[in-house]
């Protein structure tokens, strides 16, 4: 991934985010970004040194040389929850490498947490009912929980012990 801390790749005719590195002038930044400003995987590159061009875009970063990078989100969702004393989170969950699809990276050692299923009740399912312009469906990915975004067996142990939580999803068809 090289200086700028992310690999690109073409999809769609557009320069997405393809793969993090754990180090890096990416993850420097979202290091200190707030949520809604961090770069995921699957963000579209707008610019680079002010170049819009696809291959002008993949010729700066390939340059080495320090870059201006400007990026629009895409399907990212939070929520925010609270546990419910015998309520269920009410999602079924898998570890998994959706390395299969094209639109995530191709960094194969990069584990994540798919919505396999919403269950019929639950806080996520109440969720859904209140917000169905924002519902959680199984076509998401859990990239982060209460700000751990990497080590999925954290982002496990606070799903599993926490008492409130902020999810970030982020739909499979971005």
């Amino acid at each position: 991934p090289g200086m700028v801390g992310f690999t690109p790749r073409v999809v769609d005719g557009k320069l997405t985010v393809a793969s993090l590195a754990r180090t890096g002038g990416l993850e420097l930044y979202n290091l200190t970004a707030k949520v809604d400003e961090r770069v995921f995987r699957g963000d579209t590159v707008t610019s680079v040194n002010g170049k819009t061009k696809v291959e002008d875009m993949q010729k700066e970063l390939a340059s080495g040389k320090e870059c201006d990078v400007e990026v629009k989100q895409g399907g990212r969702l939070e929520v925010h929850l609270k546990r419910v004393e015998g309520v269920p989170l009410g999602l079924g969950l898998e570890q998994t490498f959706p390395e299969e699809d094209a639109r995530f990276d191709e960094v194969h050692d990069q584990i994540y947490l798919k919505v396999k299923e919403i269950k019929q009740t639950g806080l996520v399912p109440c969720y859904n009912c209140d917000h169905p312009e924002k519902a959680v469906t199984p076509q998401h990915y859990i990239v982060e929980v209460n700000g751990e975004r990497v080590d999925t067996t954290k982002m496990l142990n606070s799903i599993k012990n926490g008492t409130e939580w902020s999810f970030v999803f982020r739909h499979l068809n971005l």
